[in-house]
C-alpha cells in the first residue's frame, strides 16, 4: 500500500521559536489517524502546513506524491473547528464560491443538504449560527465533494 501523506524532516519556526522540529511521518492510503498532544505541541501547525496555510521552514511534505497547494486541493478537505468564512456572505454565495473553487463540488447535493437542515440559501451565514453544529454533522456525513483526504480540526 502506498502512502497518501509523506513528511520528511519537517521544521516550522515562528520568530526563532521552533514549533515543529524534524518531524518525519508516513500515513498509508485508507488509514484514519489522529494527532494527539498537549497544547502547543504543533498539531495545528502540522495541519496548516499540510493544507498550505503555512509555509514550512524546512523539510518536505507530499500528499499523494504532490506538494501541498493548488494540485492537492482537489483531493483534500479541511474542516476547521472555527470558521474562516465571511459571515456577511449569503449561503447561496458560499455555494457559488465552493463551486468555483473546487472542481468536484456537487452543488445539487449541497442544496439538498441545506434543504434537509431547513437552511434558506438566501440567509446570511451569521443568521445560521444556531444550525452550525447540525450543518457540520451533516456535512461530514454527506460531503458534497469527492476528496480522498479529510483534515478535521477539533479542539478538546
Amino acid at each position: 500500500m502506498s502512502n497518501l501523506i509523506e513528511i520528511k524532516n519537517l521544521f516550522k519556526e515562528y520568530n526563532e521559536i521552533l514549533a515543529l522540529n524534524n518531524v518525519t511521518l508516513s500515513i498509508p492510503k485508507g488509514k484514519i489517524v489522529g494527532l494527539l498532544g498537549p497544547n502547543g505541541s504543533g498539531k495545528t501547525t502540522l495541519i496548516k502546513l499540510m493544507n498550505k496555510l503555512l509555509v514550512p521552514s524546512g523539510g518536505e511534505i507530499t500528499i499523494d506524491g504532490m506538494s501541498p497547494g493548488i494540485e492537492t486541493k482537489e483531493i483534500v478537505s479541511y474542516l476547521p473547528d472555527k470558521s474562516y468564512l465571511n459571515e456577511w456572505m449569503r449561503v447561496d454565495e458560499l455555494m457559488d464560491f465552493f463551486e468555483d473553487f473546487y472542481k468536484d463540488f456537487n452543488k445539487k447535493k449541497a442544496y439538498k443538504m441545506l434543504e434537509s437542515l431547513k437552511i434558506n440559501p438566501t440567509d446570511k451565514l451569521y443568521e445560521q449560527r444556531s444550525q452550525s453544529l447540525s450543518f457540520r454533522r451533516t456535512y461530514r456525513r454527506s460531503r458534497p465533494r469527492k476528496q480522498r483526504l479529510y483534515f478535521k480540526h477539533h479542539y478538546k
